[in-house]
């Protein structure tokens, strides 16, 4: 649940987010537009292609300043497994968090978890909640 202050300026910002001019553009237009929203250390976007087997991570700061290079090798190489890639390919159910698939528990069990999450940074300094 969003508070009604995120809601205003989820608003406020959205017809931006179609000024992207292409799907190349997309991501990094996106990664500039949702730290006004949502505080945190890090922002992602992820992209899944089934087909060829690629998964495209873009990430700021990028994932070689986390020590994650390679990230998106990594991640296709778990794509069949991964809990979100495995749902979104299955079902056309909408955004879901990771916590609505797996526990805290499970996912701290899993390779991803490992070689993709545990390096990544987790923590938002107390003056920065939302």
């Amino acid at each position: 649940m969003i508070s009604r202050g995120q809601y205003d300026e989820f608003v406020r910002w959205l017809p931006e987010l179609y000024t992207a001019q292409t799907l190349d553009t997309l991501a990094p237009h996106f990664l500039d537009l949702i730290p006004r929203m949502i505080r945190a250390d890090s922002y992602a976007y992820n992209e899944t292609n089934f087909a060829n087997r690629r998964f495209q991570v873009s990430m700021r700061p990028a994932p070689e300043q986390h020590g994650l290079a390679g990230l998106d090798e990594t991640l296709a190489g778990l794509m069949d497994r991964h809990p979100m890639v495995l749902h979104n390919r299955n079902t056309d159910q909408g955004a879901l968090r990771m916590s609505e698939r797996v526990s805290q528990r499970q996912f701290r069990r899993l390779e991803l978890y490992d070689v993709a999450y545990r390096p990544a940074p987790h923590r938002i300094p107390d003056d920065r909640r939302i």
